[in-house]
């Protein structure tokens, strides 16, 4: 079971639940039946650079894009800094 090594986001269990129509008389005996299900988290291998040192981690989705956020924006802040001193 893979689970995102920054936030722990893992396999979380659910139900499916299927549509039934035409529940009048014996509602109990007719009743749609409710199947256990998995979500999966979606998770990716990515290696990443922490100073000279390459790292590789197992990371879901969403914190992939949010390291990929911060990393741009810092890039952009060092552009800035650069051309002010300029």
């Amino acid at each position: 079971m893979a689970k995102c090594q920054v936030c722990g986001k893992g396999t979380k269990i659910g139900k499916n639940s299927k549509h039934h129509r035409g529940v009048s008389s014996r509602q109990f005996a007719h009743r749609a039946k409710k199947v256990s299900r998995t979500f999966k988290a979606n998770i990716q291998k990515t290696t990443f650079m922490v100073g000279e040192l390459k790292v590789r981690m197992k990371v879901c989705a969403k914190c992939l894009k949010a390291m990929k956020k911060k990393a741009v924006s810092k890039k952009l802040a060092d552009k800035k800094k650069k051309t002010a001193k300029k």
